[in-house]
């Protein structure tokens, strides 16, 4: 099914009756790669020929609120999404391995993502600042998460961390002041710094008796 951003039959509809919401010429794609987007569409089609979102390729198209991204696409690139305001859903296809770095940072009214059960990591501060985002369930295929990958996220409250990392990095929580339990995974052995500071109302943890290394203020300001 792709990748679908802000899915409804709004949406939809628009895709496939407004002019110009399939126009070619405001894609630039080199190699499969989806390297820029210069039109101003609220809605967009990923045209089929490409099989990554290149880095910065939707940066800051605020205006942006839907997008249909077929499935094939391997990966999103570093800032592909980076300050898209707009955008309230994401939905990743099977096919996605890999989130690059502030690939959605400032993506302000992101409530909703829907990871692929292929995905492998996701990069440092990759959903920094989605201050809306509520819940992230991650598959067990995921073996990294990047540092600061979900800092700032002051409505995150529900969280499932993938069974296949062996380390939260650093940061990677700091300052989801909502998240009130979390679970920590079997196979982690470290805890990076600063990973849950300032979620102040974390009042649950579990921290198995595998975890050797608990970084510097890992839970500073955790008040409850």
């Amino acid at each position: 099914t792709g990748i679908v951003f802000a899915i409804s039959s709004l949406m939809l509809m628009c895709i496939a009756f407004c002019p110009g919401a399939m126009a070619s010429d405001v894609f630039t794609v080199r190699d499969g790669v989806l390297i820029e987007y210069n039109g101003t569409d609220l809605y967009v089609v990923i045209p089929e020929d490409v099989t990554a979102i290149g880095e910065r390729a939707f940066a800051e198209c605020e205006e942006l609120i839907g997008i249909s991204i077929h499935d094939g696409i391997s990966s999103v690139g570093d800032e592909a999404f980076y300050g898209c305001m707009g955008l309230e859903s994401v939905e990743l296809s099977g096919s996605v391995e890999k989130i690059g770095d502030f690939s959605f940072y400032g993506c302000m009214n992101l409530k909703e993502v829907k990871l692929s059960e292929e995905l492998k990591s996701i990069g440092e501060n990759a959903f920094a600042v989605c201050t809306s985002l509520e819940s992230i369930w991650m598959p067990d295929s995921v073996e990294s998460v990047g540092d600061y990958a979900f800092y700032g996220c002051m409505g995150l409250k529900d969280v499932r961390i993938s069974s296949g990392l062996s380390k939260i990095e650093k940061g990677v929580f700091n300052f989801c002041g909502a998240l009130d339990n979390v679970v920590i995974p079997k196979r982690v052995v470290e805890i990076g710094d600063y990973a849950f500071a300032g979620c102040m109302g974390l009042a649950d943890i579990a921290i198995p008796d595998g975890v050797e290394i608990i970084g510097s203020n890992t839970f500073q300001e955790c008040i409850s």
